[in-house]
């Protein structure tokens, strides 16, 4: 998403195979999405914000990606993107079986109705259906990492 604003929003072992050489291989291109450059670039800024703690830089990306209007208060928002984003924002060690999603989910539309926030950009239906995939999969697999520092390197690894 970050490097190539490409997203497969299906992801499952049958999407993929692991050739000899080791590659990886896409068997499945029906749930791929390719977004606009200014989507991929808001993304990737959201992102890079979310890791400084940037409130401000946090806030412009959420307006350029259609999350909130400009006379919305960011502050709810900003919670959202803690629950959403807990795994990833402390440099330790993480199980994603400790990661409740449907009690974070609920958690997020709590804050959300509360809020009245009801913008849904196109775009991020496509994404949290990529993340709950990932996340089911990381759990069945019991995927233990450090996931700030996976995500600091996809992060670092673009520059805009």
């Amino acid at each position: 998403m970050f490097e190539f604003g490409v997203l497969h929003t299906d992801p499952h072992p049958g999407n993929y195979l692991v050739t000899y050489h080791p590659k990886l291989a896409i068997l499945d291109f029906g749930s791929i999405r390719i977004f606009p450059e200014e989507i991929r670039k808001g993304y990737h800024g959201l992102a890079a914000a979310i890791l400084r703690r940037d409130q401000a830089a946090i806030t412009k990306c959420l307006l350029q990606l259609g999350f909130i209007n400009r006379d919305d208060d960011p502050e709810p928002m900003f919670r959202i993107l803690d629950v959403i984003f807990e795994p990833v924002l402390k440099d330790r060690l993480y199980d994603p079986r400790k990661y409740d999603s449907i009690e974070k989910g609920m958690q997020v539309a709590t804050i959300g109705i509360e809020n009245r926030f009801f913008n849904v950009p196109g775009h991020r239906v496509f994404l949290v259906r990529a993340l709950i995939g990932l996340d089911a999969y990381l759990k069945q697999l019991g995927t233990v990492a450090n996931w700030h520092r996976i995500f600091k390197e996809c992060v670092d690894r673009v520059r805009d």
